[in-house]
């Protein structure tokens, strides 16, 4: 990022802290903007120019058996959003598309009859997408320690099936799907399977699936210690099923770069005197 654009995002959150308020569950200083217009992967682009990045989702995008998914949750989302008073707390300083990543919060509901769209119980943007099903939790360095609201309202929409969560391609993966992970290459995915751990020079593997060629996700020594402080120590956890999120890369066989706890769930019971910690939003 170029300074003039640094500066510019810089700016952006000086105004926006001068009229800050508290707002929503993850108690963050928002200020007051108006929604223009919905933007392709739900992007918000306001009325005074800014365009905003909604943090902490994985928008649903088209999928091969309904390639209009993504649009037309975009263009239910735009039914709510466009035009309206919007309450907004910036993460960070633009991105290089010159985005604000935020939190959004909108006065009101989405319109009456909206048969698609759940009206959050705390105002927030990223709950109504989430418990609809509009997109996924999407873990980010970026974002407040309220992680686990987002998942838990993605664990909402999924047990509905309502949005994505219809669609087979948004299927939770296990780690042995070969072919299913192919397919999701490139792009956000949730691997589970259970967990037993390799290492390397540099890296712990956690392997969740059985045989070469199946799921890993590769853990620094440095992302290994950040684990194990918040709880998640993957020693103790060897033999649990776990579930994990993130980017799909397959240079090496498929696998996951592990770089946040907000990554990893724990979906089964800790054996008495185990470690690990058990997410109430991953039982199901």
């Amino acid at each position: 990022m170029g300074r003039t654009a640094l500066a510019s995002g810089l700016a952006a959150l000086v105004i926006f802290a001068a009229s800050a308020v508290r707002a929503g569950p993850c108690d963050v200083p928002a200020g007051e903007a108006r929604v223009a217009a919905v933007l392709d992967d739900f992007d918000l682009a306001l009325d005074d120019g800014r365009e905003l990045r909604l943090a902490g989702i994985d928008p649903a995008r088209a999928t091969p058996g309904r390639p209009g998914l993504g649009e037309d949750l975009r263009q239910k989302l735009a039914a709510w959003l466009s035009g309206r008073a919007v309450r907004v707390a910036p993460l960070a300083v633009p991105d290089r598309w010159d985005r604000v990543p935020a939190l959004v919060w909108a006065e009101g509901g989405p319109p009456p009859g909206s048969a698609t769209l759940v009206a959050p119980s705390s105002g927030s943007v990223a709950e109504a997408a989430l418990v609809s099903g509009f997109a996924r939790a999407r873990p980010e360095p970026l974002l407040p320690p309220c992680f686990s609201a987002f998942r838990t309202w993605e664990a909402q929409g999924r047990m509905s099936r309502l949005g994505l969560w219809s669609d087979p391609y948004y299927a939770i993966l296990d780690a042995n799907d070969r072919d299913g992970l192919a397919q999701r290459t490139g792009a956000m995915a949730l691997v589970e399977g259970r967990l037993s751990l390799g290492s390397g020079r540099a890296w712990t593997f956690l392997r969740l699936g059985r045989g070469a060629g199946t799921f890993a996700a590769t853990l620094s020594r440095r992302a290994a210690k950040m684990l194990a402080n918040a709880g998640l120590d993957p020693g103790a956890l060897t033999g649990r099923r776990i579930r994990i999120r993130g980017f799909l890369d397959d240079r090496f066989g498929p696998q996951i770069d592990v770089t946040s706890a907000d990554q990893i769930e724990v979906l089964d019971a800790a054996a008495p005197g185990s470690g690990g910690s058990l997410d109430p939003a991953a039982r199901e």
